[in-house]
């Protein structure tokens, strides 16, 4: 089987036994950085040549004639949507090079309040998927000496990026007799996340005496 990663799963998917691996940007400065930091990986010195990730650039707007339909089994991203055309873009290049099968599997990861978050899990679903929260259980915890091994602090308050976020699977659909679809509630939760976060900053910079202009 296939398999598209995008970021620092390639070698574990490889050493996994994936017949295929390949990470994607859309960036060419990423892509280079990716193919420097898969050769120099040596977490793949035990993998066959053939079966050896590859980056490349991918444009997810140009995804139809970049990539071949239904070309992966497994499709993974992470922290990958920053805005509303970004979610409906990853929406058709997911639609597009997804196998058409049931068994088929997008794995995603989103923050709380990311921009367009909501419009990726509406697009999906009008698209025919299936969505599943994963639930993260005590990986949770990790969050903690994340935070303090990539950015250099102590809490979360002093951290750049605040926020939990959402891990959720997609398949194509219908929804099975008896299977859970959190399309909708994820749809509604990411909406709400982002309003409340808004409403958050607007009451911190008014407290502060700042008067927004045209």
């Amino acid at each position: 089987a296939e398999q598209h990663w995008r970021g620092a799963p390639p070698p574990l998917a490889a050493r996994g036994g994936a017949a295929s691996c390949e990470a994607t940007d859309g960036d060419p400065t990423a892509v280079i950085a990716a193919r420097a930091n898969l050769a120099d990986c040596a977490d793949l010195n035990a993998v066959p040549l053939e079966r050896r990730p590859q980056a490349w650039r991918l444009d997810w707007s140009e995804a139809k004639t970049a990539s071949s339909a239904g070309a992966y089994d497994v499709i993974l991203f992470a922290d990958a949507i920053y805005t509303e055309e970004v979610a409906v873009s990853l929406a058709e290049c997911i639609d597009h090079t997804l196998r058409s099968c049931s068994e088929a599997r997008v794995y995603g990861a989103a923050a709380h309040t990311r921009v367009g978050a909501s419009d990726f899990c509406r697009e999906m679903r009008l698209r025919g998927f299936v969505a599943e929260e994963i639930e993260v259980g005590c990986s949770a915890a990790a969050e903690q000496d994340a935070i303090r091994g990539i950015e250099g602090c102590d809490s979360r308050e002093d951290a750049l990026q605040l926020g939990p976020c959402i891990v959720a699977s997609w398949r194509r659909g219908p929804a099975e007799e008896g299977s859970r679809d959190d399309g909708r509630r994820l749809e509604l939760f990411f909406d709400q996340a982002l309003g409340e976060a808004e409403r958050a900053v607007a009451a911190r910079l008014e407290a502060s005496g700042y008067v927004p202009g045209e």
